[in-house]
């Protein structure tokens, strides 16, 4: 794996593009909040709380099912630009048997207060000791789509529903004693600009946006004449499904202003790959394209990384739409002289290429547009 390193400046468009091992965050809190859930099976849990039990008997069936106990209040604080790579839970349940078994009957996620349909019960029976059941995995998604703020809420968390089988006279008894969640996360675009380890040598860039039209807003960022550059070294666009783009803009004050994602590699966009191989093969290859007419991913319609040597590199992106593409970065760079911007992805070591805007034709009205 090549990397580029340079040094840094304070004003700049900064492009990083990184293959590697992926970065990952991650943050482990305990359920604090019970509820039953009667969305599912007949018993209600007898006592509703953390530990929490449900007595499995009515003197005739000898299969029962109870409700969902809704574990929740998990105070999770991601930041608010955190991507949400997977969700694992960890279970400390018991049971008392009398002549049968006692299972899941159902595992899911809850997310805004309401149990998923993703299912992730088990087979196993539950032990007579207390012990950790593990669910889910730090790249499992539990079938959602999740936000910082969809796992911040009080509202998140899982739902338990056990099912025994016994005889008409006895009874089974769970127990869960504690629960936990552990969230895998990165966070895409650092909240303060940083340059450390950068390729400052492009002699071209430019920046565009325009938030003028609703409907018809665009970004459009470049860098061009940079330093030398090999197809290895950005990682295999065209195959690799872990690695995602991260488009990071910065203001004057170095703030960050706006994230725009692209997580397509190895995918496809509209029944054809997203990204493609330019100039031959990976790793043999000059660069990637990327192409997505309906501009799914944050409003990012095509995108374009060429390598080469000294003085041939180059990189630029392409986004519009109000759909998907956030808004709002223009006024944050409303009276801008300068701005800066980092392309990066979630894996390291980092490969960092950068250039500086200064020449600024248009700050105000919903348009910032400067060049190099």
């Amino acid at each position: 794996m090549k990397n580029f390193r340079a040094a840094a400046i304070a004003a700049a468009i900064l492009v990083v593009f990184t293959a590697g091992i992926a970065l990952a965050d991650t943050q482990t809190n305990p359920g604090t909040t019970a509820a039953d859930n009667a969305s599912t099976g007949t018993f209600a849990w007898t006592t509703v709380g953390i530990p929490g039990n449900v007595v499995l008997f009515d003197g005739t069936s000898t299969t029962l099912t109870s409700h969902y106990l809704a574990l929740t209040g998990f105070g999770f604080s991601l930041p608010p630009s955190a991507v949400v790579n997977g969700i694992e839970v960890s279970l400390m349940r018991s049971s008392i048997v009398s002549g049968g078994t006692l299972a899941d009957h159902s595992v899911v996620i809850v997310k805004n207060a309401v149990p998923g349909s993703d299912e992730h019960a088990s087979l196993t029976n539950w032990p007579s000791v207390s012990t950790a059941a593990a669910y889910g995995s730090p790249s499992d998604l539990w079938g959602q789509g999740w936000t910082p703020t969809d796992i911040n809420s009080a509202g998140f968390g899982v739902a338990v529903s056990v099912t025994g089988t016994n005889t008409t006279t006895l009874l089974d008894v769970a127990t869960i004693q504690s629960v936990s969640i552990t969230v895998s996360y990165y966070v895409p675009c650092p909240s303060t600009l940083d340059t450390t380890g950068c390729d400052a040598s492009f002699l071209k860039a430019a920046l565009t946006v325009d938030e003028r039209s609703a409907g018809k807003e665009k970004l459009l960022a470049s860098l061009g004449s940079g330093g030398a550059l090999d197809q290895s070294a950005i990682g295999n666009l065209t195959a690799d499904s872990d690695v995602i783009l991260s488009l990071c803009i910065y203001n004057g004050s170095n703030g960050l202003v706006g994230t725009l994602l692209v997580d397509a590699a190895g995918a496809t966009c509209d029944t054809k790959p997203c990204w493609k191989s330019s100039g031959g093969d990976y790793p043999d290859g000059k660069g990637f394209g990327y192409k997505d007419k309906p501009a799914s991913r944050h409003g990012v319609s095509s995108m374009k990384l060429s390598g080469g040597a000294a003085g041939k590199s180059k990189a630029k992106l392409k986004a519009t739409g109000a759909g998907t593409l956030p808004l709002g970065i223009a006024a944050a760079l409303d009276g801008a002289s300068f701005a800066s911007i980092q392309i990066r992805d979630n894996n390291v070591p980092s490969l960092c290429l950068s250039a500086t805007v200064t020449t600024v034709s248009d700050n105000a009205g919903g348009v910032f547009k400067a060049k190099k």
